[in-house]
């Protein structure tokens, strides 16, 4: 009964809504990455619990500033002398008002949860539970930061203070967000472990990682501490128990920094369920991942025909398979020898969004650069990028008997570019005869393989310079 009345006249009711409203804005508002790629936040549940930890880059600060406003109630109201003379604790009083906040904390965030599991549930076809202790992670942050406002509010209690708190709270959780291909901004200046005691994560650009067991265990250590320091702020009376309130988050520092990883590498980890490969029936192999499986009817057609245009040339390879690591910034993904690679999240196929299901397009991709992946990772680009992006082009064509753009969706940048360099390489391809067109295809097929370069000068001179 008490925990409900707290409820009906605390600002907890309220910090449950605009969690949801603040975290719904960010989300739907904005197209940021969250929106992109096979780990969006509305397509897969890891994706769903890691970005949602992202939102806590506004969602934290609000709630310690939200705390803080709650824990100067009493102060506000002119009671907290008078409530110290009743007879009944100082921390069975403060629980229940804590509770209320707790409360609300979790329900905000799992009303968020259940927004994005309404869309995962119709997109996703791969179901895990691993997914669970990232949003339980994350809840407990919220929690804790709102715990800690209340406390430092009845240590501090101003009317500056809950403004004060949120604007730095703002400013720790920006600067400490952790990103899983660059980890913290901090690092180079402190070291990673301590970056990682940040409540802020940003999610995933695929399909196939998640948080590692040690990151969960000690960031849960770790803000469990946080709450038990703002609750015992809460409730203390004495300036000796207000002090030794600061121990539990010493303590909790001291176990979860040794649990939490020493690299950004170690943060995530494969899901070896996700990145098991599914297989069509028949020959030849084509295998999709298992957080993909959805697409193997839809790619099985098109990746036959595309092995039957390879096999015009000696040495190309004979399956294909999905590639169960994304593509890294810089540099290439392993190449599997004899297997052609396909990435759904590659932008000539899904330029962010949804993966195409055009079979020309699968078809054209598959052939491009006779099967060989780029050697150029999603953050690099250079004078020789565009010549193997032509090169890849006009390797489709040949194969395929028609000249067009790699991507339906690239900008025109690229697709004038790319016409400027591969129309005259492929009207001087396509006059050779057939038995020259396959030897340079081979060739340029072992260089695109060993990134050498000089792939298109080997279909239009035969010869790299």
């Amino acid at each position: 009964m008490v925990i409900r009345t707290e409820l009906r006249r605390s600002a907890a009711p309220w910090a449950a809504v605009l969690i949801v409203g603040i975290a719904a804005v960010l989300l739907f508002a904005f197209s940021g990455p969250w929106w992109k790629g096979g780990g969006a936040w509305n397509r897969e549940w890891t994706g769903l619990a890691r970005w949602e930890r992202n939102t806590l880059v506004l969602l934290w600060p609000f709630a310690v500033g939200v705390g803080a406003l709650q824990g100067l109630r009493d102060h506000r109201s002119g009671m907290a002398e008078l409530l110290t003379t009743t007879p009944r604790p100082r921390w069975r009083r403060t629980a229940q008002t804590a509770g209320a906040m707790a409360i609300a904390m979790a329900v905000g965030y799992l009303v968020i949860f259940a927004i994005g599991a309404v869309q995962v549930a119709g997109n996703a076809s791969y179901f895990h539970w691993g997914w669970t202790p990232v949003l339980l992670v994350g809840m407990l942050s919220l929690i804790g930061a709102a715990w800690l406002g209340m406390g430092i509010a009845c240590l501090v209690p101003s009317v500056l203070t809950p403004p004060l708190l949120a604007v730095g709270a703002l400013a720790v959780a920006m600067v400490t967000r952790i990103s899983p291909d660059g980890g913290s901004s901090l690092s180079g200046s402190v070291p990673d472990r301590i970056a990682w005691l940040s409540p802020v994560q940003d999610g995933p650009d695929e399909a196939f990682t998640s948080v590692t067991g040690s990151m969960n265990l000690a960031q849960g250590l770790w803000f469990l501490a946080i709450a038990v320091t703002g609750f015992l702020l809460l409730a203390a009376t004495r300036v000796a128990t207000k002090l030794l309130a600061v121990v539990p988050m010493l303590v909790g520092a001291a176990v979860a920094l040794p649990l939490l990883p020493a690299t950004a590498a170690q943060v995530q980890e494969v899901d070896q369920g996700a990145v098991a490969l599914v297989c069509a029936e028949g020959t030849p192999r084509v295998c999709v991942t298992n957080v993909h499986k959805e697409f193997l009817e839809t790619l099985v057609q098109p990746a036959r025909e595309a092995l039957a245009l390879l096999a015009k040339v000696p040495g190309a390879p004979t399956s294909v398979e999905e590639a169960t690591t994304g593509q890294p910034l810089y540099g290439r993904r392993p190449v599997v020898p004899g297997v052609v690679q396909i990435d759904f999240d590659d932008f000539d196929l899904a330029s962010g969004e949804r993966t195409t299901t055009d079979p020309d397009r699968l078809r054209r991709y598959l052939v491009a650069g006779v099967g060989t992946p780029t050697c150029y990772g999603r953050m690099e680009m250079d004078e020789n990028y565009m010549s193997l992006r032509a090169a890849s082009a006009v390797s489709a064509a040949a194969l395929t008997g028609e000249l067009k753009p790699l991507s339906g969706s690239s900008s025109a940048y690229f697709r004038n570019e790319l016409e400027t360099l591969a129309r005259p390489a492929w009207e001087s391809f396509r006059v050779l005869p057939a038995a020259e067109q396959i030897a340079r295809l081979s060739a340029m097929r072992v260089a695109a393989e060993t990134c050498r370069g000089g792939t298109l000068e080997i279909l239009t001179n035969g010869v790299a310079r």
